[in-house]
C-alpha cells in the first residue's frame, strides 16, 4: 500500500514531514477524507507538499494532516469530481 504522501514525493519529487508550531488547518490537498483532523495542533506532524502556485498567490506549500497524508493513495476522489 502506498500512502498519499509517498505518492506525492515519488510523482512530484518534493514534500516533507514537519512539526506544527501553531494551529494549522489541513488543506485537504488529497481530497476531503473522512479521517481528516481538520486542524493540526502544535507539536503534531504534518506533510508539507512544497507545492507553490505564485500565480494564484500561494507562496507556501499545502499543509496536510497526518491522517490525510498517511491514508492509502487512491484516485477515486478524482473520479467522483469528474462525474459530478
Amino acid at each position: 500500500m502506498i500512502t498519499n504522501a509517498e505518492h506525492h514525493r515519488r510523482l512530484e519529487k518534493k514534500g516533507e514531514w514537519r512539526t506544527a508550531h501553531k494551529v494549522i488547518r489541513c488543506s485537504h490537498y488529497f481530497g476531503d477524507l473522512a479521517s481528516c483532523d481538520r486542524a493540526i495542533a502544535p507539536g503534531r506532524r504534518y506533510f508539507d507538499t512544497n507545492e507553490k502556485v505564485p500565480d494564484a498567490g500561494i507562496l507556501t506549500g499545502f499543509a496536510v494532516c497526518a491522517n490525510c497524508a498517511n491514508a492509502a493513495y487512491s484516485t477515486s476522489f478524482l473520479v467522483k469530481e469528474r462525474t459530478s
